[in-house]
């Protein structure tokens, strides 16, 4: 818990795809898993983008492909399929939110796929990185005029520093432990 101006504060953590990734990864598999579970078994509010999601998806299937990607052995495929599950099965149960609100609200104009690609160019990320950055965005101000403080989790070194020219606050759990 944060605290501000002498009123407590939440922290509101947005969790990028490779950490969604890690948050279903079995303890000590590759660095930064730990302090990932860790904080999601802390405490805290944790949400994630619609892409976040989608690229998550695609990053554990293309971790459990073999040939090419183009099949899964049957060892890999049941562990691929599980941690589909659990991925899903924390998204359903509500510990982490998923914004979609890009797709399911009219009332919010689309970012202009021209300003997204600028973006991305300029910071030698790619579109969908670049997507994710101006989602968190969104739900920055959207959580700008409550109780809630945001930090972006994030382990990809080109996304962490194109939000931080932005001025959002990043922790890298592949770095460091968070200091709250």
């Amino acid at each position: 818990m944060t605290t501000t101006e002498g009123s407590a504060k939440q922290r509101i953590y947005w969790l990028d795809a490779a950490v969604l990734v890690k948050l279903v990864s079995q303890p000590g598999e590759e660095p930064g898993v730990d302090r990932v579970q860790s904080l999601i078994e802390r405490s805290g509010r944790f949400q994630t983008t619609w892409v976040g999601v989608a690229v998550a998806y695609g990053m554990l299937k293309r971790r459990f492909a073999s040939g090419g990607g183009q099949r899964l052995k049957s060892t890999d495929q049941e562990t691929y399929h599980r941690r589909l599950y659990l991925l899903r099965r924390k998204i359903a149960d509500g510990t982490v939110a998923v914004r979609a609100d890009w797709l399911d609200r009219e009332d919010l104009p689309v970012f202009n796929p021209l300003e997204v690609k600028d973006f991305a160019k300029h910071y030698e990320i790619d579109f969908l990185d670049a997507l994710q950055i101006f989602e968190f965005r969104r739900g920055i101000d959207g959580a700008a005029s409550g109780q809630l403080v945001p930090l972006l989790v994030s382990t990809d070194p080109r996304l962490i520093k194109a939000a931080e020219a932005l001025d959002i606050e990043v922790w890298n759990p592949d770095q460091s432990d968070l200091m709250e």
